[in-house]
């Protein structure tokens, strides 16, 4: 007798109730979504006509992320993320912020959309701290303004805006340690045990200068030097903890200061540079960043990727941080994407000039994170010759600046349509355009940085 087999009639995601495939779709990235519109006219015309769907998509398109959850529905987001989408093209902000910049005139301190000014008193000590948000109407965040007062003397700081957090280093310390604060308040930080105590040992310094000391997520890592011995060491800790995780030598070239930076929460990059074997080569060693209890041995470097200009003599380098974009770092509705983002190098380099003499000249190189996570070992870079500028160099890159004649003077705040276009640099940073307004006899000296907020 012939036995045929039967098989249950096949079950299409058709056939779900389209509330059920909303809430598939919902899950989906928007690489996935992309694929999953353009799978049959019935998930498509579902995408198009589903506002939380379109919102995911908008997002992606302008390089965002949606915000924690709050009473704004996907419908209004949308029409924000709109709004905010059509403010930026035509340069339509909505309020408009002054800070004075005292001596030295420098750029504030930038980070997760906060400003951070440090105050100098005579000599050069810094004991206060004006920090200003940079708000957003369209991202619901709100504008705030204070002040932070330390009874001792700060010798070096480090701040991370998106977690309210403060890292300084008292001047004259016999203990060397580093205290753990709130922006917000100049307080112990909350999340920070011991105290918001950390330790150094008593023959270790903090550096001073770029890239010498960064925050990301648990762990704040420091660079630091010896008065008895030629030895910069790098020390990463968990700064919830208090707990040492990494100590180890650090050393980018003969000649060249000790530098770092993180690369996300998990690995960290140290540059190396054999300016006399290969000048023109800088080799970024990326590290594993793998805490254990306890743990204060030398991580192993797990990719090394090469960057070479043949045309150039590079004599300094330093990271610079990603602040350029539009949408934002600190959470509103929406903010920038950090995925998205690109890894900054800035160097001063002899390099030939177009009459054939060497000059030095000042230059960056913008690397986007996903190459520095991929295996390829020489990955793409954007290189620009950019004029230096003491006050905002090391502070801001210059390629986070809005081109001068963009901004049509209409576009400027009453109190500046009358100032001279040579005093006034420009920067998009943090969702913000900053004008930085500068005085008529020092054009190096900028006096007051005016914040347009979108």
């Amino acid at each position: 007798m012939l036995i045929r087999e039967t098989f249950p009639p096949s079950i299409s995601l058709l056939c779900l109730p389209t509330e059920l495939i909303i809430a598939i779709a919902d899950l989906l990235d928007a690489h996935s979504l992309i694929y999953f519109k353009s799978t049959c006219k019935v998930f498509r015309d579902i995408v198009s006509q589903t506002p939380s769907l379109q919102y995911a998509l908008a997002l992606a398109e302008r390089g965002l992320c949606d915000g924690p959850p709050s009473p704004v529905t996907a419908v209004s987001r949308l029409e924000l993320v709109e709004a905010y989408e059509e403010a930026w093209r035509t340069f339509s902000w909505s309020e408009h912020l002054t800070l004075d910049l005292p001596p030295p005139h420098e750029a504030p301190y930038v980070s997760g959309g906060t400003l951070v000014l440090p105050i100098c008193e005579i000599g050069g000590a810094v004991r206060s701290f004006v920090v200003q948000s940079i708000p957003s109407p369209l991202r619901g965040i709100p504008e705030r303004h204070w002040r932070i007062d330390f009874d001792f003397v700060v010798s070096c700081f480090i701040i991370d805006g998106t977690q309210d957090l403060l890292a300084v280093v008292p001047r004259h310390n016999d203990t060397m340690t580093v205290l753990v604060r709130a922006l917000s308040t100049g307080r112990p930080h909350t999340l920070s045990a011991n105290g918001g105590v950390l330790r150094l040992e008593a023959s270790q310094y903090p550096s001073s200068g770029c890239s010498k000391h960064e925050i990301s997520g648990d762990f704040l890592g420091m660079t630091t030097w010896r008065g008895d011995k030629w030895d910069d060491r790098l020390l990463i800790w968990n700064w919830k903890t208090g707990v040492l995780h990494v100590n180890m030598s650090i050393r980018v070239g003969s000649y060249f200061e000790a530098v770092f930076t993180f690369l996300d929460d998990r690995h960290f990059v140290i540059p190396s540079v054999l300016s006399e074997q290969r000048p023109g080569e800088i080799v970024l060693n990326v590290y594993a960043l793998c805490p254990q209890p306890g743990q204060q041995q030398a991580p192993a470097v797990i990719r090394s990727y090469v960057l070479t200009l043949p045309d150039a003599h590079i004599r300094t380098l330093r990271f610079f941080p990603d602040v350029s974009a539009r949408g934002g770092a600190s959470p509103g509705y929406f903010y920038a994407d950090a995925s998205k983002r690109v890894f900054g190098i800035q160097i001063e380099a002899m390099s030939p000039s177009t009459k054939g003499e060497e000059g030095e000249t000042v230059q960056e190189l913008l690397v986007p994170v996903q190459a520095l996570k991929a295996t390829t070992r020489a990955p793409p870079y954007r290189r620009t010759s950019v004029p230096y500028e003491p006050f905002i160099g090391r502070r801001l890159a210059y390629a986070s600046r809005a081109a001068e004649g963009r901004l049509p003077a209409e576009k400027l705040p009453p109190a500046l349509r009358g100032v001279g276009a040579c005093q006034l640099r420009y920067a998009v940073c943090c969702g913000a355009l900053l004008v930085f307004e500068h005085a008529d006899e020092n054009p190096n000296l900028p006096r007051k940085l005016h914040i347009l907020a979108f």
